[in-house]
């Protein structure tokens, strides 16, 4: 049993979340390709924003804050897309651009342990590890409606490249 006067212990980041975070990289990569059209140098750039987007993990013991401290860990070491880290999986966030909607279509279709799955898939893992109550699956929910009109808004549309995404059924 913990006293109040320890210190909680951080989530950490294990092999799962590495897993996760390295195909978020590469998913990201491979959108940034094949719907956005960006030059290489572009998509390798979000390949290490999806490897790091999760860092924080690292450093929280409350999930919800692993954005905050992570995007500060990168703020200060000068790490360009430190504001797509902070916002990333939250809906209605202040900042928006289209390297943080590619990293959130990423994040929502890899599941925790690395494997590429449908939203429907992610939404039900998401339900199932925090509850359908949670904040987490509230926010995926509302984060999903919002990549679809953002994606509208491009003239994009995500289903339509699912087939080379290579997501699990």
């Amino acid at each position: 049993m913990i006293s109040k006067n320890e210190p909680l212990m951080p989530i950490g980041i294990g092999i799962e979340r590495l897993a996760h975070s390295k195909e978020v990289g590469r998913l990201a990569a491979q959108l940034c390709r094949e719907m956005f059209d960006w030059d290489e140098q572009h998509c390798q750039q979000m390949f290490l924003l999806g490897l790091v987007h999760d860092c924080g993990y690292e450093f929280v013991d409350d999930p919800l804050d692993h954005p905050i401290v992570g995007s500060n860990l990168l703020k200060e070491s000068g790490y360009s897309y430190w504001r797509e880290v902070r916002w990333h999986g939250i809906p209605h966030a202040p900042y928006y651009s289209n390297e943080l909607l590619v990293l959130n279509i990423a994040d929502l279709l890899v599941g925790r342990d690395g494997r590429r799955m449908s939203l429907d898939q992610r939404l039900d893992d998401i339900a199932w590890r925090y509850g359908s109550e949670s904040k987490q699956f509230i926010q995926a929910k509302q984060l999903a409606c919002e990549i679809d009109d953002s994606l509208e808004k491009l003239g994009l549309d995500l289903w339509g490249f699912a087939g080379s995404l290579e997501l699990e059924e």
